[in-house]
Formats: C-alpha cells, structure tokens, sequence
C-alpha cells in the first residue's frame, strides 16, 4: 500500500466498516508491521492528501473521505500499544480526533470498546488541522528517533500544511514543531539552507505567543542552539571598516574605534548629497555612535547631537527598515537623558519610541532582536522607577527571546545576556526567588568568562555581577557574597575600559564596602580611584552628572 487509496482499497475499507469487530485494519499486524516507518510515512501521506476533507466542518457528509480517516485511525489505535510512551501518546490522540469523525458518520463502524463507551453521546468532531498536526507529530517524533529524512521532509510539510488550516492562536506550537523537523534534518543533513529556515520559523513561533503566555523554557532553548547551528558570516578582510571597527570596540573598548567611526560616518554625511537616500542611513548611524560616546564619556553635547539626529530622520524617512532602528536609538537616547535628568517626561518619550520601533519589526528583520533588547531596556526602567512587575516581565520575556534569537557570534549578543541578568536579579530582589537571583549570577558569570576584561562587555558584565552578588547576601546574608562583590567592583574599577560612569559606580561601591569590613586602607584607594577618574572629566564642557558628581566622592573619602 502506498500513500493513496485506491478504488479496491477503498472497497475493502467500506466492508471492514460494516463488520467493524471482525474485520477491522492492523488489528492483527506485528509490532513490526505497524512500527514500520514507511507505514506510517504512507499512512501520513493518505491523510494529507485528504486534508481538505476529514471533516464534515470542510465539505458535506457525503464527501468526507471517511475510508482515509477510518484506515488512519485504525493504523495510531493499532500502532499506539506498540510505540514508545512519547509517540504513543500522540498516537492516542490522533485515533480519537480520528475516531471522532467516524463517531459522527458513521458510529457502527467503531470498534465495540468505543461504542460501548460513547454509546449515548453526542458525537464532538475534531477540527481538520488538529487531525492533521497530531499526525504530523507522531510522525516527526518516529522519523526523528529512526533518523528516517524521508518522513521528516513529510512530517515539515505537513506541519506547513497544518499552519495554513490552523486558527492564528495556534500557530506557535505548529511554528515551532515545523522549524523542530527541519532543524532535525540539518542534523542530518549539514545542510546550512535547512538550519537558517529552522531558525526563521523559530523566531516566528516565539514572536507569536500572546502576551500573557511566555514561551517555555524548552522552545527558547530550542530556538538557542539551532541558532548556535547557523555558520557565522566570514570575517570582515578590512578591520579598518566601520563593521570592522565596531566589533573590535566590543572586544577591546579601543578608545579611538569610536571616534575614528564618527569622523568618518561624517565625512560620508558631507559627501553624500541631500535627497540621497543613504543620507538617512547615514545620520541614524551617526546619532547612534554620539549615543555611544556620550555613554563611555558623559559628554552631554554628543547626546544632545544624537537625539536632534535621530528626531530629525524620523521626520522625513519613510522605510520601515530605516525607522525603526531609528526610533529604537531614540528611545536608548532618551533612556539616557531620563536618566541624566530624572524628568518622567523623558522616560515616557523613550517609551514611545521604543515601541514605535516594533510596530515596522518582524521576528525575520535582521535587527529585531537589537530593537527587543532596547524595548527591554526602557520597560526595565520604568519598573524601577513605577514597581510595576508586569513591565519587568515583559522586559524578561523580550530579553529570552532576543538571546535565543541572536547568534552568539553577533556584536551585541553579550549586551543582551547582561541585561537579561539584570532583569532576573531584579525580579529575583523584588520577589525574594533568590533562585532568579542565581541564574543571573550565573548568566554574568558566562559572559565573563568568553570576552577580554578591555572589553567594555566585560566592563559592564563585572559591575552587575558585583551588583547581583550584593544583593543576594541581602537575602541570603552569605558573607562570601559581599567579599566576592567587592572583588568584583575592585576589578571594574581597574579595568581598562572607557566607561567612566561604570568606573566610577563600581569604586564608589568597591569603597563603601571596603568601609563596611572596616578596612579603611582599601576604602581610601576605592575613593581615591574615583577621583583620579573624575580630573580628567570634571572641566570638561557639556559633562553630564556622572562626572561632575565629584563632590559625592570627596565626601565619602571625607567621612573616613
């Protein structure tokens, strides 16, 4: 038997309904026979290709294929004793959505167990698509253990098959069970074409969870290491592009990367004409370098500059693929002025923007995870600054998303983890669960472990982690915790990299715990760390709070 029905199969099929306790299919097959992968290919097959008309909910009674559906639900109740418990599981279920189709036209055709036991009752017919995905899924549960790609390739299509029956609501789990086949069989295959398609549908499955379900934990790993599957791009041959210059920034913190790229994201603004629409490109990336260095430096001009830039973008550029990213940069921005200034009015705007930004996004845009991760950024400080838990959450479930959605090979995938740890330990504080606590000590830890402490990614992870363990001897009143801390903002705060508002936070905290052990010595070289960060900066035109906050410092050295 192949995977159609033919007139005398289908014959025979009619006489075994009508004498359903004598005659009925597979009922005396051997375990062999009915676990055999092209039966069930086969099987697969006959139902697929009678998908539009399983039930009478798609077409009238009378062209329901019921000798498909009657020989499909005979083969998973026959082959479910059979299977291993995960796969007879599905096969259960697939009989009774099966079986239910036949209740409703044909009830004398059951087997005697189920008309005893629906004797009396109203028939209820499963919808086509469930049939169709709880098929699917015996199929790729059986195709993946006997590494058959025959029926992994029907098990894909039939999921696609599936997706396009199903109600919007339930797409996820259909998403995610057709990027699951066709990750298998890069497994088997290498095939790159596969791994990157898996991956699509992943980041598309996760994308379409309402709001209040969060992916589970298993979909979100799923998603990670087949993303950690996708071949990295080749290496740039010219260091000295600016794609060159920012991934060695990331690495190294390379004082001059950053002001090399500014020079010379302005010499291209100048040289390209007005109405050239690389203008736009242009100045986006520009505001967003400014952005950056107001960051590593404090210098108030460069974000002024930064947010006029990108304001003035949004006003004429009309691609999505330009605004968004655009509008993501702003609200980081505006994140930053909010937090120089205090003004909830800032704050808001940064909000705004951010989510203006995934309104133009899609799971497939090459920066969705970017714009996910400052959409995150913005929430987390609205919870600090409202206590709204459910603006952490979100935070937290866009963060697990755009982790597992990111290749680890990619710039900023680092950024995403930290602020993702973070959050966790945010949660962890204001829901005494030390165990969230935990993972983000964990996930700082990780981080560390994989990039140069020049990086300003190492910076910023060792201050949290710093952060993190402080905050878990509160709850824990583990001394090693505080010890390990102050270790760690020690190490921050003599680290190379730029970021003076980094620097300055970790030595303050490096000597007020240094003053809490009693070890003045130690306290007095934390403070004065922060005062040698802080002559350079001080006269500084333009220089925000965080260093011109050198008062805070002198008084805390004072008070010795």
């Amino acid at each position: 038997m192949g995977d159609y029905l033919d007139e005398n199969l289908r014959r025979l099929l009619r006489e075994a309904m009508a004498d359903p306790d004598r005659n009925r299919p597979f009922s005396a097959d051997r375990r062999e026979s009915v676990l055999s992968p092209e039966t069930l290919r086969n099987m697969a097959g006959i139902v697929d290709r009678a998908r539009g008309r399983l039930t009478p909910a798609q077409v009238s009674p009378a062209e329901v294929d019921i000798e498909a559906v009657y020989l499909a639900a005979c083969f998973h109740l026959a082959r479910g004793p059979h299977a291993p418990e995960a796969e007879a599981a599905e096969d259960r279920l697939a009989a009774g959505f099966l079986f239910s189709v036949v209740h409703a036209l044909r009830p004398a055709a059951l087997p005697r167990s189920l008309r005893e036991g629906l004797a009396g009752t109203t028939a209820r017919v499963a919808p086509a698509w469930k049939i169709l995905h709880a098929i699917s899924v015996v199929l790729f549960s059986a195709s993946a253990s006997a590494r058959d790609e025959a029926g992994l390739w029907r098990a894909a299509e039939m999921f696609r098959h599936t997706r396009e029956m199903a109600p919007e609501k339930d797409a996820p789990r259909i998403l995610f069970n057709e990027g699951s086949a066709l990750a298998t069989l890069f497994d088997l295959t290498g095939d790159q074409t596969l791994i990157i398609a898996a991956v699509a549908l992943m980041r598309q499955a996760v994308a379409a969870f309402p709001d209040d379900e969060e992916p589970p934990a298993a979909v979100l790993e799923a998603l990670a290491a087949a993303q950690a599957e996708v071949a990295p791009p080749a290496p740039a041959a010219d260091d000295a592009t600016p794609g060159g210059r920012m991934a060695r920034y990331g690495l190294t913190g390379a004082p001059g990367d950053l002001d090399t790229s500014i020079a010379g994201v302005r010499a291209e603004l100048d040289a390209t004409p007005t109405g050239d629409p690389a203008r736009e490109g242009h100045r986006i990336s520009l505001g967003n370098l400014l952005r950056m260095r107001f960051e590593a430096t404090g210098h108030l001009g460069d974000l002024t500059e930064a947010i006029g830039l990108l304001r003035d973008t949004l006003r004429t550029v009309t691609d999505d693929a330009l605004r968004s990213p655009a509008y993501s940069l702003l609200g980081l921005a505006l994140l930053d002025q909010y937090v120089n200034t205090g003004d909830p009015a800032d704050l808001d705007a940064a909000t705004a923007a951010a989510r203006s930004a995934m309104a133009g996004s899609t799971p497939l845009s090459p920066h969705h995870g970017q714009l996910l991760t400052n959409l995150a950024a913005v929430l987390h400080t609205r919870f600090q600054a409202h206590g709204a838990l459910a603006e952490l959450a979100e935070a937290i479930r866009h963060l697990e998303h755009a982790v597992a959605a990111t290749p680890t090979h990619q710039h900023d995938h680092p950024v995403m983890r930290i602020k993702l740890a973070v959050a966790l330990g945010a949660r962890g504080r204001h829901t005494g669960q030390v165990a969230e606590v935990d993972r983000g000590v964990e996930v700082l830890r990780s981080v560390l472990a994989g990039l140069p402490a020049a990086s300003p990614h190492w910076q910023a992870a060792s201050m949290e982690l710093g952060a993190l363990l402080t905050a878990r001897s509160g709850i824990t009143h583990a001394p090693g915790d505080l010890l390990a801390a102050t270790r760690q903002f020690r190490a921050t705060a003599l680290a190379p990299g730029e970021d003076i508002r980094i620097r300055l936070r970790a030595a303050c905290l490096w000597g007020l715990n240094g003053a809490y052990f009693g070890d003045l010595p130690e306290a007095t070289r934390a403070f004065g760390v922060a005062l040698d960060d802080l002559k350079p900066q001080a006269h500084r035109p333009g220089a925000g709070p965080a260093v011109q906050g050198g008062a805070a410092a002198r008084a805390a050295v004072a008070g010795l």
